[in-house]
């Protein structure tokens, strides 16, 4: 009867834990210094799966913008919205372009005219990682390119449903440029570590 009793208490408390709000993660960490019962709940993995599919959509955590500022030019900046991350990030000298999944695509300042004179870096800023990409491969439009954008993409595709992507899983960047001509497009790998164009 003792043990019913005790299954049945780690249900509840499993149930109200579920329950919890996920823009508030220092919640989470409070809930877990309470005792030994509820750290084993909330650092189960199955706690974890069933967390993410109750609440589905995960929270704002910030928002990302650029800055004009006189000492710097332009800054990427990530603006904290819950109070359990980090204070605001800066990256002075980067331009932030586009982001997904936690991820941001960052590009270097000042724009030349060419983007295979630039450099790019994926950026996590709950995190505070990043990841510097090589130069975009020789490619002889690349020198006339008239216009371009860039797209930092999860890897696993869009029949997932990102709720159980993890902070460090493996991204693209996809790289589409035109000019008067063509229009040509280029995608890195962060499993291979290289561009692949077209």
């Amino acid at each position: 009867m003792v043990a019913l009793m005790q299954t049945l208490m780690e249900e509840l408390v499993e149930e109200i834990l579920l329950r919890l709000p996920p823009e508030d993660a220092a919640c989470l960490l409070r809930a877990s210094i309470v005792c030994k019962i509820w750290q084993r709940i909330l650092s189960d993995h199955a706690f974890h799966h069933r967390y993410r599919e109750f609440h589905r959509n995960p929270p704002m955590l910030g928002f990302i913008c650029n800055v004009e500022c006189a000492n710097h030019g332009i800054i990427a900046r990530f603006v904290p919205t819950a109070s359990s991350c980090l204070p605001h990030d800066d990256r002075p000298g980067w331009r932030a372009l586009n982001a997904r999944h936690g991820r941001v695509i960052l590009h270097r300042v000042p724009k030349q005219s060419s983007p295979r004179d630039n450099d790019f870096i994926v950026w996590d800023p709950i995190a505070g990682e990043h990841w510097e990409l090589p130069k975009l491969p020789l490619h002889p439009y690349y020198t006339s390119i008239a216009e371009w954008n860039v797209w930092v993409l999860c890897a696993t595709g869009a029949t997932w449903n990102h709720l159980h992507c993890h902070p460090g899983g493996h991204f693209l960047v996809v790289f589409v440029g035109k000019n008067s001509s063509k229009m040509f497009s280029c995608v890195y790998s962060s499993q291979s570590h290289a561009w692949n164009g077209t």
